[in-house]
Parts: structure tokens; sequence; C-alpha cells
């Protein structure tokens, strides 16, 4: 908020900020795998480690598309690297645990879904580098921690009571709202393949991380060269495992997105890759048939998925296909081969009933069960060759890696895809409905997803519960209610549409009782006009309805 407030508001701050924090990051990342890569002495090991690291976040398009946009998901990993930075290995200055403690501290303010990583870090401290270090970085920590829930209280209360039970937390129960909520309007449906297609998107866009840290596991040192490094990754390994677990739970589980997995990784997948990095070194190569086994099993499981879920249009074997379906297709006329007018696909739609896109579907999925078979057999070839079985777990791993930028991996991310200029395209929305939004004018808004153009548009009274959209939309229920704790319903939205002096509407979602309401009613409202589009979203249109004085 404050750099909004520094440099004005709108999407290019945003922006220029997230890049700030994509370059910090990497620099914490860079800082941070040089030191666990490297022996005692540092030297080339420890650059190589370095640059591999970066190497790694730098291949990964999924990640990358979220850090480069002002999300929490590009704060908080830049926060948990400089914690990283400032607390892990051996010998760092009293200063740099108190102030990764302060920032540990701050992270649970930032998204309480990292609150995890305090209690984490402070008992690495006390760990590696001893009670009084470990004091003063408690103190820091726990500062920051009381003193943010003391400037905020007690409204901050809100955010832990869903995850707080009622039964064992009584003396909360003057902060739990009891009202009648009314039937919640946005309820996803979970089915058992969504979830499945969800949890291997979540490997598919963080495929270096998490086969990085199963590996890491499976070949866990039987001894390790610094002792140090053994604390690290007991550290990464715990709270990476407990994040894992948490978000896999909230997701799958407990009724929120289930397609929201992957972008949850993106908070803490840094942790799965300098596993890696600090625990490389001192695998162990020979191990136990039941541990064989177990690598065999896991990488069919995790090639079979990745391929089932990351097929489709947009991939190469999809493509290919689907240019092969619109080639004209072979017939047999007097007895002679030759092309027909009409291409394959209409050939399989009349003699089998399959249609184009259910061709293109199967084929790029069969097409990537070959490769991902030929790509088993040649990493047990070489298993065989140097008489190793878990080269096939590594051999899989590096070339997955080399792999994230194409489109069955990390390049499958298309939720933020837009081929024109987006940030340009809100500052022309904004500039157009400027003309007819005056100062402290009350503006009623209501779209999917067009609300940062409302930075843009000056000095406005706004109805901030309707900024989530139809995430906190509600019919019925206690509507004062409601609204004080940032939901609302039916009744406040037709309220606040009477209240207000300007009325901006996404064009997609105008319908029902508002198109009635708008244009039925005589005399009381005018359409000013259709503001330019929003990035690349059809119907993104923001219309702009003023009221008659």
């Amino acid at each position: 908020g404050y750099v909004q407030k520094l440099f004005g508001p709108g999407l290019r701050t945003g922006r220029y900020f997230a890049i700030t924090l994509s370059i910090l990051f990497l620099l914490g990342v860079w800082i941070v795998a040089r030191r666990l890569g490297g022996d005692s002495h540092g030297g080339r090991a420890s650059r190589w480690s370095g640059t591999a690291a970066v190497f790694i976040v730098a291949l990964n398009p999924a990640n990358l598309k979220l850090y480069s946009l002002m999300i929490s998901e590009g704060l908080v990993a830049t926060m948990i690297i400089w914690i990283l930075v400032l607390t892990l290995g051996k010998k760092r200055p009293l200063w740099q645990l108190i102030l990764g403690g302060l920032l540990a501290g701050l992270l649970p303010l930032t998204r309480i879904n990292m609150s995890p990583v305090l209690p984490f870090v402070l008992a690495y401290i006390f760990w590696e580098h001893g009670f009084w270090p470990g004091i003063w970085a408690s103190m820091s920590g726990l500062t920051a921690f009381i003193g943010g829930h003391a400037l905020f209280w007690p409204g901050i209360i809100s955010n832990w009571l869903p995850w707080l039970p009622a039964k064992l937390t009584p003396f909360l129960d003057t902060w739990r709202p009891v009202y009648d909520y009314g039937e919640v309007v946005w309820t996803p449906e979970i089915t058992s393949k969504a979830r499945f297609m969800s949890f291997f998107e979540g490997i598919r866009f963080h495929f270096a991380s998490l086969m990085g840290a199963f590996t890491s596991w499976l070949l866990w040192p039987k001894k390790w060269r610094e002792r140090s490094n053994f604390k690290i990754a007991v550290f990464l390994s715990s709270l990476f495992i407990l994040l894992l677990g948490l978000h896999g739970w909230v997701t799958f589980f407990a009724g929120y997105n289930v397609f929201g997995f992957s972008v949850y990784l993106s908070f803490f997948e840094i942790l799965g890759i300098l596993l890696l990095i600090v625990s490389v070194q001192d695998w162990q190569w020979e191990l136990p048939k039941w541990r064989s086994h177990l690598t065999m099993g896991v990488l069919i499981f995790i090639l079979f998925g990745i391929t089932y879920t990351g097929a489709g249009p947009r991939t190469i074997p999809g493509k290919t296909v689907g240019w092969v379906l619109r080639r004209r297709a072979l017939s047999l006329e007097g007895g002679q081969i030759a092309l027909s007018t009409y291409p394959w696909w209409k050939v399989l739609k009349n003699t089998f009933g399959w249609t184009y896109g259910d061709v293109v579907s199967v084929g790029s999925q069969v097409m990537l069960i070959a490769l991902a078979m030929a790509v088993f057999a040649i990493s047990i070839k070489l298993a065989k060759l140097l008489d190793k079985k878990v080269i096939s777990l590594v051999f899989i791993l590096g070339l997955g890696t080399l792999a994230s930028p194409f489109e069955i991996l990390g390049g499958g991310r298309h939720n933020y895809d837009c081929r024109g200029n987006v940030i340009s395209s809100y500052e022309e929305a904004a500039k157009y409905i400027s003309e007819y939004v005056e100062q402290g004018d009350k503006v009623y808004w209501k779209g999917n997803s067009t609300q940062a153009l409302l930075l843009e548009i000056g000095a406005t009274e706004l109805f901030p519960q309707q900024l989530n959209s139809i995430f906190n939309y509600y019919h019925g229920g206690n509507s004062n209610a409601l609204a004080k704790y940032g939901l609302w319903n039916d009744e406040l939205d037709r309220q606040w549409a009477s209240e207000a002096d300007i009325l901006l509407i996404e064009e997609r979602v105008l319908s029902g009782w508002l198109v009635e309401y708008i244009y039925q009613s005589k005399g009381l409202f005018d359409e000013k006009g259709i503001a330019p589009p929003v990035g690349c979203r059809e119907g993104s249109n923001i219309i702009i309805i003023e009221r008659v004085p």
C-alpha cells in the first residue's frame, strides 16, 4: 500500500515493485545457494551452486508469470528467501539473526498461511546458533508479530478465527461473528478428477522443487560432510513438508479453490530447490531394494500423471495432432489413392463420431505417454549401464528441470497470457472513465477481474465489499453483519446501486435485475459510454452509467 502511496496508484507502480521484488528474490537465491552448495571454504562449488539455483528458478515460466504480478506470492517468496539469507548457515552475525527473526515475525502479517515459518526459523536459530542468539531473534520476531497484532487489534483477530476451533478457544467467542450468513453464491464443485488434475498441475509447475525434494529425501545422506548442512536440510525438509501438507489439505479437502494448489506452492517452492542444493553433494547412491522399488513406482506414477494432465491443444503433441487432422484425407477412388477435399478430422467424425477436440486431446495424451515411456526406458538403461538404480530418478529430475519451459510442465500456465499491452489497456479504460467521474462521487462497481482500474480514476467513494466480486457474495443473510465483515448480498447490492452517482459495470456481468433497474427506470440513469476493453478477456468493456441529477 505504501508503495502505491509513495509512487502513485496504478498498475505500473505495482509491476515495477513486483520486478524489484523479483530481482531481490533472485539475489537472495544466489546468496543462499552459494553458501549451501559450497564446502567450508566456498570456492568454485559454491559459485556453481548459486548459478544452478538461479538457473532452476529462471527456467520455470509458471512461477515467473506469478512473480511478475503485484500479488502476495512474489512478496512472500522474497521475504522467505531473505529470512534464509540472514539465518541459514554457520556463524551468522547476531544482527542478521535479529533481522531475520524480525522478518519472520512480519511474515504472518503479510500472509497468515505462512505463520509456521516463524516458529521453525526460531527453532533452527536455537539449534544452530545457540541459546542467546535464539533469545535475541525470538524477542525480535515476537515483537514484530505481537506489535503488528496490537496495532490492528481487535480487527486482526478475525483473520485467525477460521483456523481456531471454537471448542478449544471459547475465550475468543466475543469476536466470533454470530449471524445469518445466508447462502454463499460461489460454491465450486470439488470432484476427485479436479483434485487429481490440480495435484499434477502442482507437480508440473513446480517439478524441480517437488522432485528435487523427493530425490533428496530418497537419497538422504548417511554421513554429512558439514554438520550445519544436516541441520539446514532437516529445517528445510520439515518446514517444506508442513507447508506442503497444510496447503494441500486446504486446497483439496477444506472447500477452497481446488486449482489454487499450484499457486500456493509458489510461496515456498524455493525451500525444495535449496534442499536439493544443500544435500546433493552427500547423497547416498546405494539403496536397499525397497527404496529402489519405491523409486520406480513413484516415477511411473508421476510420469503418467504429468502426461495425462499436461496434454492438450497447446502442447507440441497437441499441435502436431491438430496439424495432421487438418490435412486433406486420403481417399480410394477407382482403385487409386488420392487426396480428398475434406480433412482427416471429418473422416473420424463421420466414421466414429469423434469430435476434433476429443481427437486432439486423446491423441496428444497418447503421444505424451509414448514419450514418457521412452524417457523411462532410457533412464532404466542408464541405470543398468552405470549399475546404480537411482540414476533413473536423477536422470528424470534433470531432464524435467531442463524441460520446465515447455508446455507440458511450467509452460502450461496461461491464466495471465495476453498478446496486447494489458497495463496500457487498463490505463486507457481508466482515462476514459475518469471523464465521467468527479471527485467524491459514490461509485458502484460490478465486475469479475478488472478492479485494478479503480486505482486510477481519482478520489472516489467505493463500496469496498464489492472489490472481491462474487467470492464474498451471498443470497439473503443479515445485511448489516455481512457488510461489517467485508461481505455483501442481494439487498446490499440493490441498496448500493440506488445510492451510487456512477455505476461501472463489466459488460459480461450485466444481467438480471440490474438490466431492468438501469434501462427500465425512466429518467433515472443515463448511459454515458463504454470504455475500451481491458486486457484480452471477452466482455471486459466497462459500461458507464450516470445517475441523472
